[in-house]
Order: structure tokens, then C-alpha cells, then sequence
């Protein structure tokens, strides 16, 4: 019997989990899908049927991590690919006029919920529709702040905007993979220690600080290339 939408929705969720997990212990990098079909207790054919390939199931997984961002991870229907317009029209939906520096930050905590969620998307980005989708956010939440207008859909200045939103991307990457890099460092040389938890308190806000600063220079500094007030 074929199963229902919410049911392969189920499954593909289970897969995505037991995926995470996976790389947790052993490592993206060194984890295959046949281990990852063992450890969610599926057939080999069971999991290709809903990814094909492994960077199918990592692009699947940051879009999971980056949901809030970007939507859910779709479809249920293997036929059913979603259009670029489907995502737009999403996209136009749930950003609601987010600032481009609230939009960023978003982005990092999200991935920062995530053992190795960072290390994740970063090796999403690969796949062009995930790095599109992205820098298409932060596009339209800098064209609606240089704009003042949140109904604002482009900007004259278009094309500087979104080499801006590729370079805060590409900042909000690498600050992220640096950042829970050095966290997890810290909590693998200090297992159970007494001062472990304020050690990382510390240093998260440490690495907020200095993320907040370095969106905020890239946003002066379009600011002050378009010849305009800084955001």
C-alpha cells in the first residue's frame, strides 16, 4: 500500500533525524547512507527513494535547520518539485519585512541549534537552488531597508545589493562554521567540567559581539558605496 503524504512526510523526517545523528558520531564527511539506513532502521532502498544521493539528504537537512528561513523541506511528492516561484512566493510571506542584520542573525542561530549545522549548510550550498534561495532573502530584506519601503520588490541600485547579500552570506558562514567550531572544541577538552558552561557562555557572547559588529561594517560600507544613510 502506498503510503499517505503525512505518513512519507513521517519517514522522510525519521531519515533525516537518524542522518543527523549519524554525523553527530561519526562525521559528514565519513558517514555513509548505508550506515545512515541502518541507523534509522530502513531498508538501502527505502532511504534512496527519498534521497537519491547523499548531498540530496544534506540539502534536505539545512533546509530542515534553516525552515524558519526558507520554508520546510518539500516535497512530499516526488513529482511535485517546487518552481523558484513557488519559493519566491513563500519567501514574500514569511520574511515580513525582517531587517537584513535580524534576517543574518536568524540565520546563524538557527544553525547553531545544530551540532554541525553550519558544516551542514555549508556543504548544502553546493546545490545552486539553496545558496539562490538564500541570497534571494537577504536581497529583498536589503533592498526594503535601503529602500524605507517594505513593499519594495527592487532597488536601482539592484545589482550592488546583490553582491551584498552574497557577501553577507558568505560572512555569515564562515563567522557560524568558526564559532560552533570553537564551541564544540571546548566542550570535547572539557567534558563535565565545573566551569564548562560559563567557559561557553562567555565565549557565545563573545562571538555574537563580534558577529553583530562585522554585519554592520558590510551594511555601512553599501551604505556608504550607494551614498547613503548607514542602516
Amino acid at each position: 500500500m502506498r503510503k499517505t503524504k503525512t505518513e512519507a512526510l513521517k519517514t522522510k523526517e525519521h531519515l533525516m533525524l537518524a542522518a543527523l545523528e549519524t554525523f553527530y558520531q561519526k562525521g559528514i564527511a565519513r558517514t555513509s547512507l548505508n550506515e545512515i539506513a541502518q541507523a534509522a532502521g530502513v531498508t538501502r532502498g527505502a532511504l534512496y527513494w527519498h534521497f537519491p544521493n547523499k548531498q540530496a539528504l544534506i540539502s534536505a537537512i539545512s533546509q530542515f535547520i534553516l525552515s524558519e528561513v526558507v520554508g520546510p523541506p518539500t516535497p512530499l511528492d516526488k513529482d511535485a518539485e517546487p518552481t523558484k516561484a513557488d519559493a519566491d512566493e513563500a519567501a514574500s510571506t514569511r520574511e515580513d519585512a525582517v531587517p537584513p542584520a535580524e534576517l543574518c542573525a536568524t540565520i546563524r542561530t538557527l544553525m547553531l541549534a545544530h551540532r554541525d549545522g553550519a558544516e551542514l549548510v555549508n556543504a548544502a550550498l553546493s546545490d545552486n537552488g539553496l545558496r539562490e534561495t538564500l541570497e534571494g532573502h537577504i536581497t529583498r530584506a536589503l533592498v526594503r531597508s535601503f529602500s524605507k519601503d517594505t513593499e519594495a520588490t527592487t532597488h536601482p541600485s539592484q545589482p550592488l545589493l546583490e553582491t551584498g547579500a552574497t557577501t553577507l552570506l558568505h560572512f555569515v558562514m564562515g563567522a557560524t562554521m568558526n564559532e560552533q567550531s570553537a564551541l564544540q572544541l571546548m566542550r570535547d577538552t572539557n567534558p563535565g567540567g565545573a566551569d564548562v558552561d560559563e567557559k561557553l557562555t562567555t565565549a557565545s557572547n563573545a562571538f555574537q559581539i563580534t558577529f553583530e559588529n562585522g554585519i554592520e561594517i558590510i551594511l555601512n560600507g553599501l551604505a556608504t558605496t550607494m551614498g547613503t544613510a548607514s542602516l
